[in-house]
């Protein structure tokens, strides 16, 4: 009988669980409402009480939060904010500098309002850190004619003089993420290397609503994000207008979702990695969508290991993908693609040479894979 003792306490506990299901969002006796904020009004993160603190630093005043108003940006556009801005950063004897390479002692949150920042060097982000602007209103760091770093966004610094030496160890990275801003090179002349994100980065880091505006002049030097290496990771929502590159990406694994690049020479190059996913790709006018020839015109030198690409629009792009050779039944450039909707794309799949794998068009390619 031990079977219809069991079978009843199932009945009895599907029961009383489907009563407390259909019971959900029943208990609020008013509907929620619109809300007391108006259109105008400043993001909720700007106007809350900041009262976190750090659990594990024995300064008691340390500041988790920061706007970077209150340590003297203008935001106007005009007044040059480097400084301002890196004292956000770096107050509190935060990690970085070469001297700290991880610590969960000093995490910050560095808050821009809405507004234009001018700057005219690197913001370079310490450990534990969470760059967020104005969700509504997203910001704008405007690199000025006379910028004169690596990158407007550095999340490893390579330190001067140091033979290739960093900040941090790529591969412990952690923690860091950039939200809701909007970084402008167009200013910059275009001949010169202007780098929107230098993002060499690992675990727990994100880059989530971001936009590289570039320009878009015939030999264009400028280039939306540099990951050379790292062990990440997650990109969203992100754009990049013009420039030579788009994305350049080398990590040993990634997950990058709602990808946009519209004219740029190459949208994105692979440096090298394990495993990469890309999920809803859109690429408008670049010369080649994804390039990975990397690494040599032979599969024992094809560093880039894996790429599966999943719900992409391409249109008017020449190459949607090239790579060093055709992945014939080794891991090396090993290639998915899902739901790729082509427009005005001769070569779906290539190789660096002219060759052509997969011919392209104006088609959708269901599902193709080589490796």
């Amino acid at each position: 009988m031990m079977w219809y003792h069991s079978a009843l306490l199932f009945l009895s506990t599907v029961l009383h669980t489907s009563q407390i299901a259909s019971g959900l969002g029943s208990s609020c006796s008013a509907p929620l409402g619109s809300g007391t904020a108006s259109p105008t009004d400043p993001y909720w993160l700007e106007t809350i009480q900041h009262q976190g603190t750090s659990a594990f630093n024995s300064n008691s005043s340390y500041e988790v939060f920061r706007n970077v108003k209150d340590f003297g940006a203008m935001g106007d556009g005009v007044t040059d904010d480097t400084v301002a801005i890196n004292a956000a950063m770096s107050s509190g004897d935060r990690c970085g500098g070469g001297s700290c390479e991880s610590s969960t002692l000093t995490p910050a949150i560095v808050y821009f309002p809405q507004g234009t920042y001018l700057v005219s060097s690197a913001i370079n982000t310490y450990y534990y850190t969470q760059i967020i602007g104005d969700a509504k209103n997203p910001p704008t760091l405007l690199a000025s004619p006379g910028f004169n770093s690596f990158a407007v966004i550095d999340a490893d610094p390579y330190i001067p003089n140091g033979y290739g030496a960093q900040w941090f160890t790529n591969q412990d990275n952690f923690f860091r993420s950039v939200r809701n801003l909007i970084i402008d090179l167009r200013q910059v002349p275009s001949a010169n290397l202007a780098i929107g994100l230098h993002w060499q980065v690992s675990q727990a880091t994100s880059l989530v609503n971001v936009v590289v505006e570039m320009s878009t002049a015939a030999g264009t030097n400028h280039q939306g994000l540099l990951m050379e290496n790292g062990s990440g990771g997650f990109m969203g929502d992100i754009v990049f207008n013009g420039g030579k590159i788009g994305i350049q990406v080398g990590n040993q694994q990634f997950t990058v979702r709602n990808l946009t690049v519209n004219n740029a020479d190459t949208a994105v190059l692979g440096v090298w990695n394990w495993g990469f996913t890309f999920q809803t790709v859109t690429i408008n006018s670049c010369q080649i969508g994804f390039d990975l020839t990397t690494g040599g015109t032979t599969e024992s030198t094809q560093t880039v290991g894996s790429e599966a690409i999943i719900d992409a629009v391409v249109t008017n792009t020449p190459i949607f993908v090239r790579s060093s050779t055709a992945s014939n039944g080794t891991l090396a450039g090993s290639l998915v693609l899902n739901n790729i909707k082509l427009t005005n794309v001769p070569t779906a799949v290539g190789v660096v040479g002219g060759t052509t794998v997969l011919a392209g068009g104006t088609t959708t390619i269901a599902s193709w894979g080589q490796g």
